[in-house]
């Protein structure tokens, strides 16, 4: 657990970090607030700069972890009208800064992120206003903003690909799982039932390539943070019968 962290205001993977405590204690307001705060931290370079992977390698600057919050391992699932239980990947993403140098540069500024660091905080942003949803009376709002932002954070991602960059986040985290199944758990929540299928055969192939690629002597998947309440969830929204018209009015 990440902890003492003294100055709120100092950068954005700190805030990222505060924001994903706050939402291991379910407190998903506090959160989105602060995450709001690292997106105009980010956002308005976002179209100005390059992939920046090349120059700062993610593997010698910071990794990435699922919060820890077991319980929320379990308790994403939420029931719908229809009686059907659909799981939200509810876990965030810690960004862990091995190198001091590389903190002291982050504090001032001085420092590009990488795709990988602002597709995490765009996640977490996301992830905040989803379960923020789940809570509160004004949900289409936030299931449209998490949606976008989750988006976001895909393309992002897919455009350092393309680029030539190797994205430790997605390699090693398998990070766009996570996106996959709650994108699909949205779209399903916003009746966009064509959208949702195709988001959960993706993860359904993804998942089954998870499950059955080895690594040496054990499972890919358990390389990845992901616990094994995480894979029966998501595969659980895999075997939703999604209706194939909308509901009539």
């Amino acid at each position: 657990m990440i902890t003492n962290m003294k100055r709120p205001n100092s950068d954005p993977v700190t805030l990222n970090n505060i924001a994903v405590q706050q939402l291991e204690n379910n407190d998903f307001s506090s959160a989105s607030e602060l995450l709001k705060v690292a997106l105009r931290m980010i956002l308005p370079k976002q179209d100005n700069e390059p992939a920046n992977d090349l120059n700062v390698p993610p593997s010698q600057l910071v990794d990435f972890r699922w919060s820890k919050n077991a319980n929320m391992c379990s308790s994403g699932k939420i029931r719908d009208k229809t009686s059907q239980n659909r799981y939200i990947f509810a876990r965030g993403v810690f960004i862990v800064r091995w190198a001091q140098k590389n903190r002291k540069m982050m504090r001032t500024g001085n420092t590009p992120l990488s795709s990988d660091v602002k597709a995490s905080i765009i996640y977490n942003a996301a992830l905040a206003s989803h379960l923020q949803a789940s809570q509160e009376n004004n949900y289409i709002s936030l299931q449209i903003r998490a949606q976008s932002l989750y988006r976001l954070s895909q393309n992002i991602l897919r455009e350092a690909r393309n680029k030539g960059n190797r994205s430790k986040l997605c390699l090693q985290n398998f990070f766009h799982v996570a996106i996959l199944n709650n994108l699909g758990q949205l779209s399903y929540e916003l009746v966009d039932y064509e959208l949702s299928t195709k988001y959960f055969n993706q993860l359904k192939r993804n998942l089954h390539f998870l499950k059955s690629k080895r690594k040496g002597s054990i499972l890919l998947w358990q390389e990845t943070g992901y616990c094994q309440n995480d894979l029966a969830g998501m595969f659980s929204n895999t075997a939703i019968m999604v209706p194939n018209t909308a509901p009539c009015a």
